[in-house]
């Protein structure tokens, strides 16, 4: 069964792979990769950002192996996402039965919300495998009380927690079941208990310690409060927030999870909680409510990690409707299943497509983010065809504005590895007292820059348009310019500002 699995599940995530053009976060996380592992001093260049760098460095490594530097990104999740496959067919072999986990495994096979972000450059994948494993781990320990298991557990947690502040959640998941059980055992077990949740906390704290040493670490972790409230906004009590939390998160699980799995899912965990899923139930509870009470906005991208262990409940309520309403469970379960791979088939071979049909369906599309915003990395693969195209010809020189994402970081993830293209920093805003007093500028190296729509920081008078790139729908765009030679009046060369 796992062969099937495994067979199905890469048919299903390396199709295609890079056709969804670069994401904007996808674009940062490579070129922190990159720098990481080829710059020196680099090697925790993303805690400047407050991103702890564990992923970021895999990232990094596999661009290194491979030619195309987003398809060794999204590699890196497809196989974290089979990771994820694999657990949660073990997880479902010791909770409920090998029918259950192969099925189970095909729901989270042909789910959209996995399918996406199993193809994409982000940290939602790892963390998902995390989060699957750390629970089997946490059972088995729990069964065989074995000290190895308390020690892959730890070091699991820490690893999360390593790759995103979010693994946190999964840390404190596990010591509040962990509390569960001591309240059920006797004071001999409770002893026995409490030595492995030691072992546990201490081997996080062992396999987070290159983290703890860094000094930038402690300066920017505070700054995680962009994405997650603080300990007195939830000592405050919002519960007006909270609320809205719960709207927006039972809206994305309804289109994204698909209506039909949904549904299933909420039958099941009725239906599965006196049966053998309490200790998962209880588990997804914990964690729903964790992610409730701290996250301050609810996106299909942050709910994604909690929400595999939903798909045995799926299969649950099929299950269990299969004994009693044969042709019900198989009509709904055939509907839910075409739907669901439906979707996850324009998502992977028509992704324009993907993004319209969700955008009617839900107002988390993320449409504006993929396709016809600035985030967009549409307009970047011809903008880099564009560049090295007048690569091949002689060398040249390619600015960028000072700032994060697309196409600032795209630039740079595309053309590491280019020898005969130099991408720099080059903005404007940056020197006023330098070029303000200059009516041209001038380059012995043929000189392009990259703009972000009609952003072109203080430097309109120095540069014509080569190229605009349009995102779908066209309110937004990719631009090159070069420099404009035919201007008249005080010159200044650019190899006289970089050095500076």
């Amino acid at each position: 069964m796992t062969i099937l699995l495994a067979i199905l599940y890469f048919l299903a995530r390396l199709p295609k792979l890079t056709k969804l053009p670069i994401f904007n976060d996808e674009a940062i996380y490579l070129d922190w990769g990159w720098r990481a592992l080829n710059l020196p001093g680099q090697l925790f260049v993303s805690l400047y950002d407050a991103k702890q760098p564990f992923l970021i460095w895999v990232f990094g490594l596999f661009e290194n192996l491979l030619k195309n530097p987003l398809f060794a990104g999204r590699l890196v999740s497809v196989i974290t996402g089979f990771l994820t496959l694999l657990g949660i067919y073990s997880l479902g072999k010791i909770i409920f039965d090998k029918k259950t986990a192969f099925l189970a495994g095909i729901f989270y096979i042909v789910i959209p919300l996995f399918s996406f972000f199993d193809r994409q450059a982000l940290m939602e994948s790892s963390l998902a495998a995390v989060n699957v494993w750390a629970l089997y781990l946490f059972l088995k320990l729990r069964k065989t009380k074995k000290y190895f298991h308390a020690f892959l557990l730890g070091v699991l947690l820490g690893v999360g927690f390593f790759i995103k502040t979010t693994g946190l959640l999964f840390i404190l998941t596990i010591f509040v079941l962990s509390g569960i059980l001591l309240a059920k055992t006797n004071l001999k077990g409770r002893k026995e208990i409490l030595k492995r949740l030691v072992l546990v906390f201490y081997t996080i704290q062992l396999a987070l310690l290159p983290l703890y040493i860094q000094k930038v670490f402690w300066l920017t972790v505070h700054t995680n409060d962009r994405y997650a409230l603080t300990v007195y906004e939830i000592l405050d009590l919002p519960f007006i927030h909270w609320w809205q939390n719960l709207k927006q998160t039972a809206r994305i699980v309804f289109w994204y999870f698909t209506p039909g799995f949904s549904l299933l899912a909420i039958l099941g965990l009725l239906l599965a909680f006196r049966k053998k899923g309490k200790d998962l139930i209880f588990c997804l509870l914990i964690q729903l409510f964790l992610f409730l009470i701290t996250v301050r906005r609810s996106s299909p991208r942050y709910v994604a990690p909690f929400l595999p262990g939903l798909t045995f409940f799926s299969v649950f309520a099929i299950r269990r409707l299969w004994l009693f309403k044969k042709p019900v469970a198989a009509t709904f379960f055939g509907i839910s299943l075409v739907f669901s791979s439906l979707l996850t088939y324009f998502q992977i071979f028509k992704p324009l497509a993907y993004f319209n049909i969700l955008a009617n369906l839900s107002p988390y599309s993320q449409k504006k983010a993929y396709v016809t915003g600035w985030p967009s990395g549409y307009g970047v693969p011809e903008a880099w065809d564009f560049l090295e195209k007048k690569g091949e010809e002689k060398p040249i020189l390619v600015g960028v504005r000072l700032d994060f994402g697309n196409p600032e970081n795209a630039i740079f993830t595309y053309f590491h590895k280019r020898q005969n293209i130099n991408v720099i920093y080059f903005d404007g805003r940056l020197m006023p007292d330098v070029l303000e007093k200059k009516d041209c500028l001038v380059s012995e190296v043929p000189f392009y820059f990259v703009s972000r729509d009609n952003q072109l920081t203080n430097l309109t008078k120095f540069l014509k348009e080569e190229k605009r790139f349009y995102k779908p729908e066209k309110k937004s765009f990719v631009g090159i310019y070069s420099l404009d030679n035919q201007c008249e009046g005080k010159t200044i060369e650019l190899a006289q500002i970089i050095k500076r």
